[in-house]
């Protein structure tokens, strides 16, 4: 089919039924053409039957079809990712037996699927925040973050970005984390990363926060900020290396 993009009232529309408990299939009104879709950008076509098995899966996929138009970047207040979001909801939330979507987010604003300008929590959109992060980050970095199942978001994720200084996405600040915190063998993150203790993740990222009080983060490069780190962080790096 072809890409679209939501209007207000699709928005509306959406929110509206995400709050009632996304009951039933998906309606037409939702991802056709009409007063809640309008289509974007040359009508791309994108596969609404495909699966996948990660939100890195879906990340590659969505990011590969709006590169084709070199829209990688649509703004966070653009409806298109609420109508991804209705396309591929029976990935993201599945129906079960009763009908019903047990794994539907239950937060009030609906993070995961509508993002909202403004909210720190734009890291939870599982469609949406996920190729930004693909576009941002590159297929490294990124993968850690996004190697969940497509309806969740992980604790690895959550801690990551729920932590960046204003909600940035700071590639240097992933990059260090997945060196020192993240698996690569496993590809899981290691079971003491967030331990609360000195050098754990919390700490690593309120460490950097407080360096670009007086660097220029964005002038160094990783080598140069791991010559800066507290003993407790180099230590865990020195485990790693």
């Amino acid at each position: 089919m072809y890409l679209f993009s939501h209007t207000p009232a699709g928005l509306a529309a959406f929110r509206d039924w995400l709050a009632a408990g996304a009951p039933g299939e998906v309606p037409a009104t939702l991802i056709e053409e009409g007063a809640c879709c309008e289509y974007v950008a040359g009508r791309l076509e994108i596969d609404e039957t495909k699966t996948f098995g990660s939100r890195f899966e879906i990340a590659l996929y969505v990011k590969s079809v709006l590169d084709r138009k070199g829209l990688a970047h649509f703004p966070v207040s653009s409806g298109v990712w609420s109508w991804l979001s209705a396309v591929y909801l029976d990935v993201l939330a599945p129906l079960d037996d009763a009908g019903a979507r047990p794994k539907l987010s239950k937060e009030l604003d609906s993070p995961a699927y509508i993002f909202h300008p403004n909210s720190r929590k734009f890291y939870r959109h599982r469609i949406g925040a996920a190729v930004m992060m693909l576009a941002q980050l590159g297929e490294r970095d990124a993968e850690p973050l996004l190697c969940s199942a497509p309806s969740v978001l992980s604790d690895y994720c959550e801690q990551n970005y729920a932590r960046i200084s204003a909600g940035r996405y700071d590639k240097l600040s992933i990059t260090l984390a997945n060196k020192i915190y993240w698996d690569w063998q496993t590809m899981k993150p290691k079971k003491k990363f967030n331990d609360g203790k000195s050098g754990s993740l919390a700490h690593l990222h309120r460490w950097i926060g407080q360096l670009s009080l007086n660097y220029d983060i964005s002038r160094l490069n990783l080598a140069e900020i791991e010559a800066l780190l507290p003993l407790e962080f180099r230590q865990r790096l020195a485990a790693v290396s």
